[in-house]
């Protein structure tokens, strides 16, 4: 059998098959930026909310200031019931010193109707929701909102 330029074309078919999938997919991004099918995620109202600065003392400590007294809210200590705190905050604070934000700008700790509660970046605009790890991990940042009284 010799090899001719006929033989090495791909087979109609296969292109055919090539052709539908580009068009499938440019079809697909089409919709994809009309926002057809794409999930909403609505936020329930605010219950309790608090502006926090919380700044890494350490591998797994952190210090926690309230942003309108500046007053110490709490100390958390690696290993210890509150540890999940510089957690969140470490992965966050990732994002500000990529963008050269400042790394003790304030935090926005906010309980909402639904009980979700959510950690928000002022400088990225970065969301954690907190519920996702754990109530044990949720309960770290309750006693922050718990503090508000005793911070003023």
């Amino acid at each position: 059998m010799s090899v001719t330029a006929d033989n090495l074309a791909p087979p109609r078919i296969a292109l055919i098959g090539a052709g539908l999938l580009a068009a499938a997919a440019f079809g697909a991004a089409l919709l994809g930026r009309a926002d057809i099918g794409a999930m909403r995620n609505s936020q329930s109202p605010t219950v309790e909310s608090r502006s926090l600065v919380i700044l890494a003392t350490g591998v797994g400590s952190s210090s926690v200031f309230d942003a309108e007294t500046g007053a110490l809210i709490r100390a958390t200590s690696p290993g210890v019931e509150d540890g999940f705190v510089w957690g969140a905050v470490n992965g966050l604070s990732y994002g500000r010193k990529r963008v050269g934000g400042a790394l003790d700008a304030p935090y926005m700790l906010v309980r909402r109707a639904d009980g979700k509660l959510t950690l928000t970046d002022s400088v990225t605009g970065q969301r954690v929701l907190l519920n996702s790890f754990g109530t044990s991990n949720v309960a770290a940042f309750d006693r922050l909102l718990a503090h508000k009284e005793a911070a003023r």
